[in-house]
Parts: C-alpha cells; structure tokens; sequence
C-alpha cells in the first residue's frame, strides 16, 4: 500500500532527521503517533481502516512474548547508544536533574530486567486505545476523501500487482469495518493556511 508506516511512543522533534531523540526537551505529558505515508488517494480511506484495527489489535492482544523480548533486548542495548557522547551524557544529566532521576542508563536497565510482557500489555490497555483519535490526512481531494469517510461506506483497496486470496479476503473484512466518523467532525485546512500565523 506504502513505502513506510511508524508508531511513535514519544515525542521525537526532528525525528526524520535522526535515529535518537535530543535530551533536554521537557515535556509534561507524552504522545502517541501512528504515521502512514504515502498513500495512494484512492486508498486512504482504507489506510485509514488498516491503521485504526492494527491499534485496536495492539490494545486487545498486546506484544506477543517473541516481540516483548526483542524489544526489551533492543533497548536494554540502546540506552547505551542514547549517551555514547559526552555531550549526550551531559544531556541526559541535565534531564535527569530537571526530572528528580536517578543515573539513566542505571536506572533504565534496571528497569527493563524486571519489565514483564504483562507489565507493558497492561500500560498498553490503559495508556491506548483506537476510538477517541484525531487524524490528519494530506490529500488533494479532500472534500472527497471527507465524503468517503463520512459515508462509512465499504472501501476497496487496489494493488498494483496481484495479492493471495488470504490478504484479499482480510481486506474485505477491513474495508468494511464501521469508523463512525461525523461530518462535523472532519475539518478541511486549505494548504494556504496551514502554515499561516
């Protein structure tokens, strides 16, 4: 359908310029961002549907075992990476004495020795969820893609070559699955005015 989806689980400025996140950029409370791009217009609303079942897959089901240990060994890794730098580890120290927090790469593996699958499926329950969303879609025709949405009505997908019937018959259920999306929900911004002050 595209060349790239991601799920961010922090906010991460100028994440398409790096692989780590900066230090020192407080934040009261955290984000949660899917990104699907591009998408071919006649498509998007079924992009739409994928992204939102795959969330409400995640909040059902969870990490599997397999993937809640390659994540947690990634990482357990990674927090080496984050401060490989002296300036990186002066970052940190900074955030570490703005939050109140103890050494982080210490207190970071600690952390994920004794986190359980079920520790991080049950934050997934509580901390997600895909019905209250707010969505941004860059489209040419956005009174259409609007329309579609709208009418909830039963969206196709077209692929380029062919598919296996298996994907086929998901992509029937999926492009039926009821979005309940509102008219007045749904606010066209010219691209003049998107950048405008």
């Amino acid at each position: 359908m595209n060349y790239g989806d991601y799920a961010y689980i922090e906010a991460f400025p100028r994440g398409m310029f790096q692989f780590f996140p900066d230090p020192n950029v407080a934040r009261r409370a955290q984000i949660f961002e899917v990104w699907i791009r591009p998408v071919a217009p006649q498509n998007a609303h079924m992009a739409l549907r994928v992204a939102i079942r795959e969330l409400d897959a995640l909040v059902e089901n969870g990490l599997s075992e397999e993937d809640f240990q390659t994540t947690r060994d990634y990482l357990m890794k990674n927090v080496y990476l984050l401060t490989a730098t002296q300036d990186d580890q002066l970052g940190y120290a900074l955030d570490q004495k703005w939050y109140g927090l103890p050494d982080y790469v210490t207190d970071m593996r600690a952390k994920l020795s004794k986190l359980t699958r079920a520790d991080v499926n049950a934050a997934i329950r509580k901390h997600l969820q895909a019905k209250d969303l707010s969505v941004v879609i860059v489209t040419k025709d956005a009174e259409g893609l609007k329309a579609a949405l709208v009418a909830d009505a039963f969206s196709p997908i077209k692929y380029d070559g062919e598919k296996p019937k298996v994907l086929l018959d998901e992509d029937k259920v999926i492009g039926a699955l009821k979005l309940g999306i509102k008219a007045d929900a749904v606010t066209i911004t010219p691209v003049e005015d998107v950048f405008a002050k």
